[in-house]
C-alpha cells in the first residue's frame, strides 16, 4: 500500500471521518476513517479543525494502521529442568563370595533339606467370576406426601446488554414515524377533497329535484291533500340541501386553515359560528315576524 496516505488520529484514539457535505465526525472504527493524502490532511488541520484541538491530532500512516497486529509475546524462560541421575551402580562383591553363592544356588532342593518330605503343590485357586460393570443409574426422588413437590423455576431468557439492543434497533426509526404521519395525513386530505366532490354532485341532484318541485307547483292546481305531501316533499329536499351546504363549507374552511389560524383557534370559532347563523329576510320580512310573534 503506498506510503502517502494517511489517516488523522486523535490522542483518544480516535478516527476522522469527513461525510459528503464536509463535515467532520469522530469514529472509533479506523476502516471508517477517512484516507489522505499527506497535503489533504496537512490542509483539514489547518482550515476544519480549532487551533486549540490541532495539538491533540496526528498524521498515520494508512499502511501501519493496517498491518498493524497484535503485540508479540515476549518468550517466557523455561523452568530449569534438573538432570537425570542414573542410580548409582552396585557394588562388586569378592571373587570367591560370588563363587559361593553361585554353587549353593546350583544345589538340588533335596540336598539343601534331605529330612523334610516333598512339599505338595497346593492346589490352584479358581479366579472369582468377573461381574459385567453395572451402569450407575441416578434414582427418581419421589416426593413425601407430606412434603410438597419441588417447583423448578423455568430458565428466563437472557436479556440483551442496552448496547446490544440499541444497535439492534432501527436508525432510522423516527425518519420512519414521520414518514409514517405524513403519509396517514396525506390520506385524510386525499379523502376530504374526495368528499368535497361528491357533496358537489349531490347538490347539483338536490337543486335539480327543487327546480321541478316548483315547476310542478306552478303549472298545477293542488287541492289539500296533494299540496301538503307535495310541501313536505319540498321542505325535505330544503333541508338535505342545508346540510350538504353546511358540509362543504366546514371541509372548504378546512382545506384553507393556514397553521397560525389552527394554532390561535380561529378553526374552532369559525365552526362554531355556523351554529348561530340566522337568515334574513330579503323581501317578505313580515312572513318571518309573523312568526316571531306566533312564538
Amino acid at each position: 500500500m503506498p506510503q502517502d496516505r494517511y489517516v488523522l488520529i486523535h490522542q483518544d484514539g480516535q478516527f476522522l471521518s469527513i461525510n459528503d457535505g464536509n463535515h467532520w465526525i469522530c469514529v472509533p472504527d479506523p476502516s471508517a476513517a477517512t484516507v489522505l493524502s499527506e497535503t489533504k490532511a496537512n490542509n483539514i488541520l489547518q482550515n476544519m479543525i480549532k487551533p486549540k484541538e490541532r495539538e491533540n491530532w496526528r498524521l498515520h500512516p494508512l499502511a501501519a494502521l493496517a498491518g498493524s497486529e497484535q503485540p508479540v509475546v515476549e518468550n517466557i524462560p523455561q523452568e530449569e529442568v534438573p538432570a537425570f541421575e542414573e542410580p548409582p551402580a552396585p557394588k562388586k562383591q569378592p571373587r570367591q563370595r560370588r563363587k559361593k553363592a553361585e554353587a549353593e544356588a546350583a544345589k538340588p532342593a533335596a540336598e539343601k533339606a534331605p529330612d523334610s518330605p516333598p512339599a505338595e503343590p497346593a492346589p490352584e485357586a479358581a479366579p472369582p467370576a468377573q461381574e459385567p460393570p453395572r451402569r450407575k443409574t441416578r434414582a427418581k426422588q419421589e416426593p413425601k406426601p407430606d412434603q410438597p413437590a419441588r417447583v423448578v423455576p423455568a430458565k428466563t431468557k437472557r436479556e440483551q446488554p442496552p448496547r446490544e439492543k440499541e444497535a439492534q434497533e432501527d436508525p432510522h426509526a423516527l425518519v420512519s414515524e414521520w414518514m409514517e404521519r405524513a403519509d396517514a395525513m396525506k390520506k385524510e386530505y386525499e379523502q376530504l377533497v374526495q368528499r368535497k366532490k361528491d357533496l358537489a354532485e349531490a347538490l347539483r341532484q338536490v337543486s335539480a329535484e327543487l327546480c321541478d318541485l316548483e315547476h310542478y307547483i306552478e303549472f298545477n292546481s293542488l287541492n289539500a291533500v296533494k299540496g301538503y305531501r307535495i310541501y313536505r316533499q319540498l321542505r325535505e329536499c330544503l333541508i338535505r340541501r342545508r346540510k350538504i351546504k353546511d358540509e362543504l363549507m366546514c371541509i372548504t374552511i378546512f382545506l384553507k386553515a393556514e397553521p397560525h389560524n389552527i394554532m390561535n383557534g380561529n378553526l374552532v370559532r369559525q365552526f362554531s359560528g355556523l351554529r348561530t347563523r340566522e337568515y334574513s329576510p330579503r323581501v317578505l320580512q313580515e312572513l318571518f315576524e309573523e312568526d316571531k310573534d306566533q312564538g
